[in-house]
């Protein structure tokens, strides 16, 4: 059975069901994703790192105690997992990594932040990972503005003009994050053992078009200072 989706602009026809992802039909699909053969190895590498390998139009991921992913023109992401690694696992490399692959392979620009609708147009919230992007993006959601994407913000630049595609209706977000926002973690689905964040639905919240880039912000933590 071929489950069909779409995320980042990106009609994505898989083979296991992606819960996360909004469901939809389409004629046909940009990108296909399967349960398959993956190689231990590129043949001719441009880049080679201990979890990685890079060539000009593939990307082999190795994830210890999930599995290898190849990722290929853009258009196909294949997976062997590894015995006993679960199906949430696999979803979170993909909806992850593999995606932001994928963008790259089709000329779509990714960066790191959580993006929010406002009246004005969409505001990028960036920072380093813990700042609270994902925080900031549950904070103004609960006050009513809409979230298009979390994690992974994916623009498409022509000219001057700058848009921003919508992901999936999901925020991950760890336990203080959620306490923050008045939410129980309890109640919330893990995104994966061990890691310490739950899935936020967002539902009514999420834009699900794309949108004009109006700004981005940076966030970081003022240090203490002592006065002179």
């Amino acid at each position: 059975m071929v489950n069909n989706y779409r995320v980042f602009g990106i009609n994505l026809a898989s083979e296991i069901e992606l819960p996360e992802l909004l469901p939809i039909d389409f004629p046909q699909a940009d990108v296909c994703l399967k349960i398959g053969e993956v190689p231990k190895q590129l043949q001719n590498p441009a880049k080679i790192r201990k979890s990685f390998e890079v060539s000009c139009d593939q990307v082999l991921i190795r994830a210890k105690n999930v599995g290898r992913f190849l990722i290929e023109r853009g258009k196909r992401i294949t997976i062997v997992p590894e015995h006993g690694t679960t199906e949430k696992t696999i979803r979170l490399f993909v909806l992850g990594s593999c995606l932001g692959v994928i963008l790259h392979q089709r000329n779509l620009f990714p960066i790191h932040g959580s993006v929010i609708d406002t009246p004005t147009g969409a505001v990028i919230v960036c920072g380093k990972p813990g700042i609270g992007k994902s925080t900031t993006a549950a904070t103004l959601a609960k006050r009513g503005y809409r979230i298009l994407s979390d994690d992974i913000a994916a623009l498409k630049i022509d000219g001057k003009s700058i848009q921003v595609e919508s992901s999936y209706p999901q925020l991950k977000l760890s336990g203080n994050s959620l306490n923050h926002i008045n939410e129980d973690p309890e109640r919330l689905e893990e995104i994966r053992p061990g890691i310490g964040k739950r899935a936020f639905k967002l539902q009514a919240l999420f834009k699900a078009k794309p949108s004009q880039v109006t700004a981005l912000a940076w966030l970081w933590r003022q240090q203490n200072t002592s006065p002179i």
